[in-house]
């Protein structure tokens, strides 16, 4: 049997065991960094195939590394499992219904990435072993990238460090090798804190922090038109102070997302950001002050690794969707509009931008496999904290068709889909993919005595510099659990 033959068995051979832990990932929807019971279901089936874990990483209990063999080459898969907030949806159901009113639901599909990240090292490690490969294959238990940029802390502590390349994958509405860049992006809280009055009779002796911050809302909406391409800037109040118009509002907080095409230009733009918040308090007589949040470095995409990767995933194809895969596609998005379908960007489908918006209406799930782009102006707006490990790491991914095509993600509609037949079956051709493309590279490294791992550092290397730029914070969000043990 061939490499790709041995793989694609074995992932079809356990694929029911995959499909159970995805499935009880799915029924957990745990929000970030505190991802208890699905971290277990992973551990649990990493350990029943011979992996040693160590839990911890980067101080988050949620984090750990599932590692079988010993030395070099070393190659890790990371696999993420969090869940976003509010977004609770019966499965299987095309108009929104809560399973539980406010609760969370995997509106990202990360209950598939990370099982599918696993069947991917597990049936690697059988290879390695059956055909006396050296080395070691890695699961990492990647916590929190919706919220609190778990990777961001495991790459400082060191996790990746011993690795010579790290893949990953995510669940999309087309298959594609990923070698476009994510944006960098910092979250940061500016606290406003003023005099509080009587809002009628004696205004003149309060300062309004919430004053303060409009007027940071005027200025960054100024400030838009001098920024550099291809960044943006986001806010949502934190607190608007006291709930009564009555009263000159002595507190305020608002939380800004800066985001950009690389982590300089971010780091550039926060500091004007602070400059705008400040103006505002020289403005009101109050005073501010701002604390760094969540974030990450873009994405920078290893072309050595994800050539191989793109390899792999050509040999496996597209999911392999059959006429009732299709059809419960359709229903599921019956309620999205045409403008709504024809709406995806065609640079990761492999179609072209006139043929991209036909393609996704009259197809609900996508049976192609884009070919990889060597060089492209595209920056994907939306961020991810793979961006820290591929800043340490020469990394490498690819998105896989989970979803229908055109339905917005981080919605309810992708909670709905998640045990879907076609959403199960994008999973484990996901694993397939991932499986063969890290038999490819270890194989090929060891034909080239170990010149393959040193190109894709050496690039890594130009583009980076093999260390995480700041700023980032110094601790986990205040209300992360860390006494936890798995």
């Amino acid at each position: 049997m061939t490499a790709k033959e041995k793989i694609v068995s074995f992932i079809e051979q356990n694929r029911q065991d995959f499909i159970r832990v995805s499935d009880g990932i799915w029924d957990a929807a745990e929000l970030g960094l505190r991802e208890y019971k699905s971290a277990r279901l992973l551990i649990d089936e990493l350990e029943k195939h011979g992996f040693t874990v160590t839990a911890g990483l980067g101080g988050i209990p949620t984090a750990f590394e599932a590692k079988w063999g010993e030395g070099k080459p070393a190659v890790g898969i990371c696999g993420e499992f969090d869940a976003l907030p509010e977004l609770s949806q019966v499965a299987g159901c095309n108009v929104q219904k809560p399973l539980v009113e406010g609760a969370p639901g995997h509106g990202c599909m990360h209950h598939l990435l990370g099982a599918g990240a696993m069947a991917a090292a597990i049936a690697v490690r059988y290879y390695m072993e059956e055909n006396k490969i050296p080395g070691s294959i890695s699961f990492f238990g990647c916590p929190g990238e919706e919220r609190g940029s778990g990777k961001v802390f495991m790459a400082r502590a060191g996790a990746f460090d011993h690795l010579d390349a790290a893949l990953s994958w995510h669940p999309d509405d087309f298959t594609t090798p990923w070698s476009t860049g994510n944006s960098a992006t910092v979250k940061a809280d500016f606290t406003f804190r003023g005099k509080a009055a009587h809002a009628a009779r004696v205004p003149f002796m309060g300062r309004s922090a919430l004053d303060a911050v409009e007027l940071m809302s005027v200025g960054c909406n100024y400030l838009r038109e001098h920024m550099p391409p291809n960044t943006m800037l986001h806010y949502g109040y934190k607190s608007a102070g006291n709930p009564s118009p009555n009263i000159v509002q002595d507190y305020a907080c608002v939380t800004y997302a800066v985001r950009g095409a690389n982590i300089s230009d971010v780091n550039d733009l926060l500091e004007r950001v602070a400059k705008v918040a400040k103006g505002a308090a020289m403005m009101t007589e109050t005073e501010v002050t701002y604390e760094n949040g969540d974030g990450t470095p873009e994405y920078s995409a290893n072309l050595t690794l994800n050539r191989i990767l793109s390899d792999a995933l050509h040999q496996i194809g597209p999911p392999p969707f059959d006429e009732e895969d299709i059809k419960l596609a359709a229903y599921m998005r019956e309620g999205l509009t045409e403008e709504q379908l024809r709406c995806r960007n065609s640079f990761m489908t492999g179609l072209t931008p006139e043929d991209a918006p036909d393609y996704c209406v009259t197809h609900p799930l996508s049976d192609l496999v884009a070919d990889m782009l060597e060089s492209t102006p595209v920056v994907i707006p939306s961020s991810s904290d793979i961006g820290a490990v591929s800043y340490v790491v020469p990394t490498a991914q690819v998105a896989v068709a989970c979803r229908v095509v055109g339905g917005p993600n981080h919605s309810w509609l992708v909670t709905a889909q998640g045990k879907t037949s076609f959403a199960h079956k994008g999973m484990l051709t996901a694993a397939k993919a991932l499986g063969l493309g890290a038999v490819m590279m270890l194989e090929q490294n060891a034909r080239e005595d170990g010149a393959l791992f040193r190109a894709a550092r050496e690039e890594m290397m130009k583009k980076t510099g093999g260390k995480l730029v700041a700023p980032f914070p110094d601790t986990l969000m205040p209300d992360v659990e860390k006494d936890v043990t798995l």
